[in-house]
């Protein structure tokens, strides 16, 4: 085996710009790749890993043994630079100068830029149903796969109220000019008073954004959660919506399913759930479904609902609602009616809301995520933390 860096030079962004030739039973084998000295997250094992090309599995090249890789200054010319890969040869247009270390090859690494470090994923079983349903010949049929709302025809019609206010738009509308990353500010505002009242959504200790749909709105409050409370393990029932778990793992946080559903009573196995959830730990995240528990369609009393509340009051955990069919259950104030309680009575909450179902805006991704915090100091300390992962996802 023999690798060499042969030359690398400085480009625009302030990284390198490295030619890498290394030796493999087709031949020599060259590719490029960027390095930036001040972006430690470059530099780890499977950032440079990905960084050279492998033609096939049979002609990567494994590294046998650790090696520091150096980057040295040229004497002639200050922004032409090499790096020295030691017992590799040496490299063109090495000069002594100011020597760094940037990376660290292991041993039993694969250099390849290939995508098959990615694992298979598993095949959506949602898809299958919609198959299957598909194929199906009979003409009473139901469709129980996406859950979207469909007349006695089977189609899925515009709302009337959504026609009206889309005429409005296109007659009104003076701009498409960007909005910033809290998205339409009166949209967020006017949404607030339907889904908590006018008391709570002008508290100064409730900040909201607009998100692309509710899936928006777990993953903008997730990303949050990860940053604020990185230890801490989410509290998920189970069954539930198929993405939550996922949603809150890529965003980096531990998760524990706990008991909600009991199958052969067709009903919520409450005592278990609250037996299991003696395990929380302050600071923990239990997901809530505000109303129409998806996929069981069972939701808590009114009485279990305060059991709930004061769960987390006594424990310290942090409710983390997903509200994504209000008006669909027994009606907008109704199906509000926990989430209010539970913002009424803990200082921290946060809130997934999606317009997708209620108002038929299934492909128009219409969302939005609320966070209530202990003071107002604290909620402007949150919004600005929201709007700076906002405009990264």
């Amino acid at each position: 085996m023999n690798m060499q860096v042969l030359d690398a030079r400085r480009d625009v962004s302030g990284g390198y710009k490295v030619d890498v030739s290394r030796g493999s039973h087709n031949g020599r084998v060259s590719s490029e790749w960027f390095a930036r000295p001040d972006d430690e997250r470059f530099l780890s094992l499977n950032d440079l890993a990905r960084s050279v090309r492998g033609r096939s599995e049979r002609s990567r090249t494994r590294v046998v043994e650790s090696a520091l890789i150096h980057v040295e200054a040229s004497r002639n010319d200050p922004e032409r630079l090499a790096l020295i890969l030691p017992g590799a040869g040496a490299p063109v247009c090495a000069r002594k100068g100011i020597s760094m270390t940037i990376a660290t090859l292991r041993k039993d690494t694969f250099l390849s830029t290939d995508f098959d470090r990615l694992n298979p994923v598993p095949a959506d079983a949602l898809l299958g149903l919609i198959g299957l349903y598909r194929a199906d010949p009979r003409a009473d049929k139901i469709d129980l796969g996406v859950g979207v709302f469909r007349d006695d025809a089977g189609a899925t019609p515009v709302m009337q109220s959504v026609k009206d206010a889309e005429a409005s738009l296109l007659k009104s509308q003076t701009t498409k000019s960007y909005l910033g990353a809290e998205g339409d500010a009166g949209y967020a505002a006017l949404l607030a008073d339907i889904v908590m009242g006018p008391d709570i959504a002008s508290s100064p200790n409730l900040t909201g954004v607009q998100t692309p749909g509710g899936t928006g709105a777990l993953r903008l409050g997730a990303e949050l959660l990860a940053r604020a409370f990185p230890d801490s393990t989410v509290w998920i029932g189970e069954p539930t919506w198929p993405n939550h778990g996922p949603i809150f793992m890529e965003a980096g946080l531990k998760t524990k399913g706990h008991s909600f559903y009991e199958v052969e009573k067709a009903s919520i196995d409450f005592d278990a759930m609250m037996s299991e959830l003696e395990a929380a730990h302050p600071g923990d995240i239990l997901l809530l479904h505000g109303c129409c528990h998806n996929p069981t369609g069972v939701d808590f009393t009114s009485e279990q609902w305060a059991r709930v509340t004061q769960l987390c009051i006594r424990k310290s955990l942090i409710p983390f609602i997903d509200l994504a069919y209000q008006g669909l259950g027994d009606g907008l104030e109704e199906d509000a009616k926990a989430t209010r309680g539970i913002l009424a009575s803990l200082p921290t909450v946060l809130l997934a809301y999606s317009c997708d179902k209620n108002f038929g805006l299934y492909r128009e991704r219409v969302g939005a995520l609320w966070v209530q915090s202990p003071s107002a100091e604290m909620s402007e300390l949150v919004r600005g933390n929201m709007l700076a992962i906002a405009r990264s996802l």
